[in-house]
């Protein structure tokens, strides 16, 4: 891959995962404002899902790194 394509690539995922970690706050600050029930847990569901989905990104960025 070039460095280029890199440099591009790396951008992109950036941009993702600031996108997804504002989404992911979003969905923090709804869990907070729910007394409880379903849809606190479906609230905490989500939010792990984001931070697994950051974490991939994170993995991917380091891989193109190297």
């Amino acid at each position: 891959m070039l460095q280029s394509e890199k440099i591009s690539l790396i951008t992109e995922l950036k941009n993702t995962r600031e996108e997804v970690a504002r989404i992911g706050n979003n969905v923090n600050q709804i869990a907070k404002a729910l007394n409880s029930g379903e849809g606190f847990n479906d609230a905490n569901a989500n939010m792990k899902q984001c931070l697994k989905i950051l974490a991939q990104i994170d993995s991917m960025i380091a891989t193109i790194r190297r």
